[in-house]
């Protein structure tokens, strides 16, 4: 069975919280689908072909090529922003340094 220590590490990456008995509730939730890996693993796939899908359809890619911009309205653009600095908008940070 998985341990509790592994239980809370895999809550903290989740972030979620989780009490003693929710604890010994996902150790079983995760047992039975380590189990049922498992089982599938024993699985005898010989003279099985594999397929691709079971349609047709493909993947479609774009070309990534950058567009030329005329850079007189890139720069309005820039200078309306609230705030901006050496030619680029400036925002609020999304990440936060952990200490």
């Amino acid at each position: 069975m998985i341990s509790k220590k592994d239980i809370k590490h895999i809550a903290t990456l989740s972030r979620i919280d989780l009490n003693d008995k929710d604890i010994k509730v996902y150790q079983k939730k995760i047992k039975d689908v380590l189990d049922y890996v498992k089982k599938i693993k024993k699985a005898d796939i010989d003279g099985v072909s594999s397929f691709k899908s079971v349609s047709n359809n493909e993947n479609v890619f774009k070309s990534d090529k950058p567009k030329s911009i005329n850079k007189q309205e890139s720069q309005s653009l820039v200078n309306s922003a609230p705030d901006n600095e050496d030619g680029f908008i400036k925002t609020k940070p999304i990440f936060k340094k952990e200490k």
